[in-house]
């Protein structure tokens, strides 16, 4: 990977072997220097490195990432690959300050903790895309099924019991391309004091979702997907698109935000969730409640187009204020489809709406690191 005058040069993971020493040779014209001339390296005693002499222990309960080598693992997916598939006891992989350019695919995991030590110093980023990856890998559509992990910076399929936290995910790349930063499909996932930067896409949410003081920022349907999604006290960014595009049937909750704020970049206006049909799939069962929420650059009709009978969408807004006034919101023109939640008629309903119990039916979610 170049960036700028700085070339990354990364191995092919499982090819190298504990406890033995490596050389590196460059031929001419690989690269060029910034006068012009030519580099290379053919002198097999230049470049050298060994590796460690051996991993962690296989029952290790906590396993350290570190971009300067001097921990268990270098990369984020080499700590991830070193635990066995859906792993018997729990595991927190803390990672070390610094930049990790990798994509990550974690797949059954459980009970499975990836902590980072700072939220603004931890930065997990690739320049992924579903241009890069495209979603047709096969010439069978039944090996095409759930192949979207292909395009996320981190991917979590089939797993439960995770927790992700104190970390950036960013999507390299200026132009949206659909990338979320990440994917999760799982049960019980929390997430944590995260930076999610996707391209055109931020999260893609299936199952029981927990997350809190979380920024999620993309260039539109920065929130897709079909799972029940709980968010308290995070930072909606969208740089012209919806905040979410709501695609929860009626088996489940869809998008519930507690204490969020909905803002915009530039002097740009867009709505907070749409629910259109996709390749003739509708959902006229999608939900989007806002709880004590803080807008700013929302459309007066706060809500994009629904589904040709909206008789059972749920598009719910209570107590939504301005983002720098503190006053309430004007909802005068809002959506027909949607409705205004008081306090008079529906105290209870809200209640339950600010418990993330009732939303992830019956999970009562528990961050500790």
């Amino acid at each position: 990977l170049l960036d700028g005058n700085v070339a990354r040069i990364y191995p092919h993971h499982h090819r190298l072997e504990y406890g033995r020493s490596y050389y590196v040779l460059i031929d001419s014209g690989v690269f060029t220097l910034p006068d012009g001339g030519e580099f290379e390296i053919q002198d097999k005693k230049q470049w050298t490195f060994t590796v460690k002499a051996e991993g962690p222990a296989a029952d290790a309960s906590r396993i350290v990432v570190s971009a300067d080598g001097t921990a268990d693992f270098t990369t984020v997916q080499g700590a991830i690959d070193f635990l066995p598939k859906g792993q018997p006891a729990p595991v927190t992989i803390f990672i070390r300050n610094g930049i990790y350019e990798e994509i990550i695919n974690c797949v059954n995991r459980h009970q499975l903790k990836i902590i980072g030590e700072d939220r603004e110093k931890v930065i997990i980023r690739y320049p992924n895309n579903g241009v890069f990856n495209t979603k047709i890998v096969s010439p069978d559509p039944l090996q095409n099924k759930g192949c979207h992990n292909m395009r996320a910076v981190m991917a979590v399929y089939d797993s439960s019991e995770m927790m992700v936290a104190d970390l950036t995910l960013h999507c390299m790349g200026e132009a949206p391309a659909q990338a979320e930063a990440l994917l999760i499909k799982g049960d019980k996932m929390i997430v944590d004091n995260v930076s999610m930067e996707g391209s055109r896409d931020a999260l893609q949410a299936n199952g029981r979702i927990y997350v809190r003081n979380s920024k999620i920022q993309g260039f539109g349907d920065n929130v897709l997907g079909d799972g029940a999604v709980f968010s308290q006290d995070c930072d909606f960014v969208s740089t012209y698109g919806p905040h979410l595009w709501v695609r929860n049937t009626d088996k489940n909750h869809g998008n519930v935000l507690v204490n969020c704020t909905l803002r915009t970049i530039g002097d740009v206006q867009t709505h907070i969730a749409r629910a259109p049909d996709n390749h003739g799939i509708q959902y006229p069962y999608c939900e989007a409640v806002l709880i004590d929420c803080k807008l700013d650059g929302i459309r007066p009709e706060g809500w994009g187009r629904v589904t040709e009978n909206p008789v059972h969408v749920r598009y719910w807004e209570y107590n939504s204020t301005d983002l720098h006034t503190g006053q309430p919101v004007d909802v005068s023109q809002r959506h027909p489809a949607s409705r205004q939640l008081t306090m008079e008629n529906d105290a209870q309903l809200i209640a339950s709406y600010r418990d993330p119990a009732y939303v992830l039916e019956g999970w009562t979610p528990v961050v500790e690191r």
